[in-house]
């Protein structure tokens, strides 16, 4: 019964409430200090705040790890850096007393090279030892001792080299150094046993900090969730405020697209003009009300109706790039690159979209750079060309005297030669990184292409003493392609393989055709590319390891010939033996007459 009469009070009372909102619904509401909206903002902010705290407490605390887990790690590579400093002290120590002992210049070599080590190892240990004062100065201790055994060692093998140190002065001298050594490996051990217990104290730390994050992100979850079930209260009572948001964005983007730097135009399915921004109006020159319901086909016929209608029939965004528009009014050309989709409401097609980027100056940019970039490399070139002949005529002048700066006079002319491939590499990649359409497809015949790519190769071929062999007999065989690209893919294929075939070897060029596609290899007989040098070769600035040493290399050959082949519809494929030589071969589209 007491159940059933309280029932009855709260349906009373709420019957009331109605009422008294219905006589009030004119006169503003005043929240009493324990409404509902109180107890809901009260309840949300205190919520927030402990998010707040939380959030807080689990970035610190999950920083903390981190970084305790850095200056763990940190210190493991320090014990490690010492290990090797040491190694490298042993070494430079048995490297002097060996000369002590025997001076001879290998001895005095191996001591100098392992020397010239301690420095950058001292100065990596420095860096990671932490910067309180004690550790600090026991690797200023360190550093040292270091000096004191170098300059030891300096100063006895001088003497030793001149003769002023007998066999026992000598021995004397080593007996010190070992001293000053044994030093260092207790400071060294000394350090190591530190930074051992520094290493467990700050994995404790780190793990500490971990366990503490994670028992704030529960936390957190919670708030969050106390947050969410507040907040879906709210929400309900604030619906016109949400509704004022939709409004002010859809008036924001409203203004976007008014100010928007890019053309945009709303078709209707028969593709007349429902809505465009200003941008469009501007090109135009027609006002905003003049283009509703004209066709765009009788705007902008460049457009192509066909072009548009095909982003509904794939579904996807149709793209198409510096599109010739001339301006109506005055026939002026611009280049546009344009996006279209069909607005679908269900299966049913409502109009299209279309997006309009003017590229007319960025282009003109692009074309300026280029004209600039070969204006570049005529100046870098003539100067270079020029040292080629100079050095050409000295080389002649050496041959007739027997000079003995020949070798070095044909060092510096082969210098000049890989400086110019590099120029035109460096040409070639930034035309095609940007790219700009250099490419002319045509019928090219293989076989008087093949020829003039060996041609430019066969003096390179010569020097290094490896035989070109040209097993392309078949005439009629045709690629549809660029005719430059081809020699260009060919020759420098070619270039490669002869700087790392051994002398008297053979650089073999085939060509054969299957499945509507043209396969031209490139074999050599050097010793191949491993695994690690297969999966990274085609990349950018990539320099392989088997090239020699004479020849200089942008890292940008093979790469600039993978962006070619894919520019031509092809690819390039790479089948090598470490030990027995490689084949790059190029497929291309056959030419199907």
């Amino acid at each position: 019964m007491t159940e059933s009469s309280d029932i009855n009070k709260l349906i009373q009372t709420k019957a009331g409430a109605r009422k008294k909102a219905a006589s009030d619904a004119f006169h503003p509401a005043i929240a009493t200090p324990l409404s509902v909206e109180a107890i809901l903002s009260a309840g949300l902010v205190v919520a927030l705040l402990c998010v707040i705290f939380a959030s807080v407490s689990a970035y610190h605390n999950s920083f903390q790890a981190i970084e305790s887990e850095r200056a763990a790690e940190r210190s493991l590579e320090l014990l490690a850096t010492l290990e090797s400093l040491f190694l490298v002290v042993k070494d430079a120590q048995t490297q002097a007393v060996d000369y002590l002992k025997r001076p001879n210049s290998d001895s005095l070599e191996k001591y100098k090279r392992a020397t010239r080590q301690l420095a950058p190892h001292m100065r990596n240990a420095k860096n990671l030892t932490d910067n309180d004062n004690r550790r600090a100065r026991h690797a200023m201790y360190l550093e040292w001792l270091i000096s004191t055994l170098e300059r030891h060692y300096d100063t006895a093998i001088e003497s030793r080299g001149k003769g002023e140190l007998d066999d026992q002065a000598a021995k004397t001298a080593a007996r010190k150094g070992f001293e000053v050594t044994e030093q260092i490996r207790n400071r060294v051990i000394y350090i190591e046993r530190e930074q051992q217990k520094l290493v467990k104290s700050r994995a404790l730390k780190s793990e500490s900090d971990a366990k503490s994050a994670g028992d704030v992100f529960v936390a957190l979850g919670v708030f969050l969730a106390v947050l969410f079930l507040l907040l879906i209260f709210i929400i309900r009572r604030h619906i016109r405020l949400v509704q004022a948001s939709a409004e002010s964005a859809k008036r924001i983007s409203r203004e976007i697209a008014e100010n928007a730097p890019v053309g945009i135009i709303l078709l209707d399915e028969n593709l007349h003009i429902v809505n465009a921004n200003p941008m469009i109006s501007d090109f135009l020159m027609l006002k905003g009300s003049d283009l509703l319901g004209r066709s765009i086909n009788e705007l902008l016929p460049e457009l192509g109706e066909v072009a548009i209608k095909q982003a509904d029939e794939s579904g996807a965004p149709k793209k198409r790039t510096a599109l010739n528009i001339k301006r109506p009014s005055t026939k002026e050309e611009h280049l546009f690159d344009t996006t279209s989709w069909g607005v679908t409401e269900g299966s049913q097609l409502k109009g299209f979209i279309l997006l309009l980027r003017d590229v007319t100056d960025e282009i003109r940019l692009s074309r300026q750079k280029e004209l600039l970039l070969e204006t570049i490399a005529h100046d870098l070139k003539t100067p270079l060309i020029a040292c080629n002949y100079t050095l050409e005529a000295l080389l002649v002048e050496a041959e007739n005297k027997e000079s003995q700066d020949e070798e070095m006079l044909e060092e510096i002319r082969e210098s000049i030669e890989d400086v110019l491939v590099m120029v035109k590499q460096l040409l070639e990649f930034s035309r095609y990184d940007d790219g700009v359409e250099v490419l002319s497809f045509e019928n090219v015949e293989l076989a008087p292409a093949v020829k003039e790519s060996l041609d430019v190769v066969k003096p390179l071929a010569q020097h290094h003493d490896v035989e070109l062999v040209n097993e392309l007999n078949a005439d009629g065989i045709s690629v549809r392609a660029d005719r430059t690209a081809v020699v260009h893919l060919v020759s420098n294929l070619c270039t490669n393989a002869v700087k790392i075939s051994p002398a008297q070897s053979k650089v073999t060029v085939r060509a054969s055709v299957s499945d509507d596609f043209v396969s031209v290899s490139v074999s050599d007989q050097g010793p191949g590319l491993t695994e690690e040098e297969r999966e990274k070769i085609f990349r950018r600035f990539v320099k392989g390891e088997r090239t020699r040493a004479s020849y200089g290399s942008s890292g940008l050959g093979l790469y600039l010939c993978n962006e070619i082949v894919r520019l031509l519809d092809g690819e390039l494929l790479l089948e090598t033996e470490v030990g027995k030589g490689s084949s790059f071969i190029i497929r291309l589209p056959a030419n199907n007459k």
